[in-house]
């Protein structure tokens, strides 16, 4: 999850193909070009959300067991496309993780408590 931290230029195909991805979340950056997904994706994921970038195309499969969320895209606005990755996902969407209600931890430096209240190194990498 990268939201609003100015990422731009394209995303590439093979960023999906990364294992155990579920989770996409870029929304609010200047993310553009055509958003390709190939056939051999990770079959754990569940939502790529790309709101409110300058996505001009979507190149992907006739059928796929995950959300595409392109709202807010030249792809949706300019074209008039009504496909459903160009409506608004529900309010309670597939993304979010509930919080337990972790105790006091102090994580090493460069770690944060995970959902799951357990010390973890974040995942950083470059698109």
């Amino acid at each position: 999850m990268m939201e609003n931290t100015k990422l731009q230029g394209p995303v590439p195909a093979t960023f999906f193909n990364l294992q155990n991805l579920q989770t996409v979340v870029l929304k609010r950056n200047q993310l553009n070009g055509t958003l390709v997904i190939g056939p051999s994706i990770t079959n754990q994921l569940q939502i790529i959300d790309l709101q409110n970038n300058a996505i001009s195309d979507f190149n992907g499969p006739e059928t796929y067991n995950y959300e595409v969320v392109l709202v807010g895209n030249p792809v949706c606005e300019e074209t008039g496309k009504t496909d459903t990755y160009c409506k608004p996902p529900p309010l309670t969407s597939l993304y979010s993780t509930p919080l337990k209600n972790c105790p006091p931890n102090p994580c090493r430096s460069g770690q944060i408590l995970s959902p799951t209240c357990r010390c973890a190194l974040p995942y950083t990498g470059t698109l």
